[in-house]
């Protein structure tokens, strides 16, 4: 299990995504490979392909370039199964770094009204410290930047 960041360690920014499908489809041939030397069952096949396809149907779903960032849906437990899976954290895959501050939390909140259960900069502080909600609160932030700064 990934341990919560220290605050001093908080990274959130522009999210790669292209950097992630890449990792997404890295993982996928690395397991089928190390599946091939083992013995094969229909059981472990089955668990890759559903690992797979959560996390590119994430890396497809949650990208600005789908679709705008407001009619995005975020399931926690889906969010943090993709990144357990990848052995990686939304920090990983930054191409910049971005401060979060009230204005981006105001508008952030405004946004994702849908996604939070309390949109104040409080709850995201909390979020982000606590290992249940942290790797899909990154991952909705950075979803957010990539999206505000996407034509910047």
């Amino acid at each position: 299990m990934m341990k919560p960041p220290k605050s001093s360690e908080l990274k959130l920014g522009i999210f790669d995504f292209k950097k992630f499908e890449l990792e997404i489809n890295a993982k996928f041939d690395e397991e089928i490979n190390e599946l091939q030397k083992k013995r094969l069952t229909i059981g472990k096949i089955h668990a890759l392909k559903n690992d797979f396809e959560l996390a590119l149907s994430i890396a497809t779903k949650c990208n600005p370039e789908n679709g705008d960032f407001t009619e995005m849906s975020f399931h926690n437990e889906s969010v943090k199964r993709a990144f357990q899976w990848l052995g990686r954290e939304p920090r990983d895959f930054l191409v910049h770094e971005i401060t979060l501050d009230k204005t981006y939390v105001d508008e952030f909140t405004a946004l994702s009204r849908s996604n939070l259960d309390c949109p104040s900069l409080d709850c995201i502080n909390f979020s982000l410290s606590t290992e249940t909600f942290r790797i899909t609160t990154e991952f909705m932030l950075d979803c957010y930047f990539t999206w505000k700064f996407r034509n910047v």
